[in-house]
């Protein structure tokens, strides 16, 4: 991105998918410096779903670190950010659950008049899943 920006390269703008997972003020420093336009993070569902099955790196849930992570690049940024959730035969019944808890939490910003929080749903997708 830096390299576009010192070569004055046309790019209008940005997006990146990513786990949700750290939030530094380096990352915040990125996204504003830069023309980001839209994040993509993934939940699973409600903690107890998304907690079993993305972890860190000590074996430890990661669904309320994303979650503070998401609040603070909407309160620190412009972007927007797309929660993304691959429906399975898991955790499908549990999606409900998840919109409830992020309505509770993150209400604010799925209202906004600017569109800064939205869903988007997905499929497995991997060839070889059943």
């Amino acid at each position: 991105m830096s390299e576009t920006k010192q070569k004055n390269l046309p790019v209008k703008r940005y997006g990146a998918i990513t786990n949700g997972t750290i939030c530094n003020d380096n990352l915040i420093r990125i996204l504003r410096e830069y023309p980001f336009r839209v994040l993509q993070i993934t939940l699973d569902g409600p903690p107890e779903v998304h907690n079993q099955r993305r972890v860190d790196t000590e074996g430890q849930g990661t669904w309320e670190v994303i979650v503070a992570n998401v609040k603070n690049i909407l309160e620190e940024t412009e972007i927007r950010i797309v929660i993304h959730t691959v429906i399975d035969s898991q955790n499908w019944k549990y999606y409900g659950e998840l919109l409830e808890l992020l309505l509770t939490r993150l209400g604010s910003w799925i209202y906004s008049p600017d569109n800064r929080l939205i869903f988007n749903l997905g499929m497995e997708s991997h060839p070889g899943s059943s």
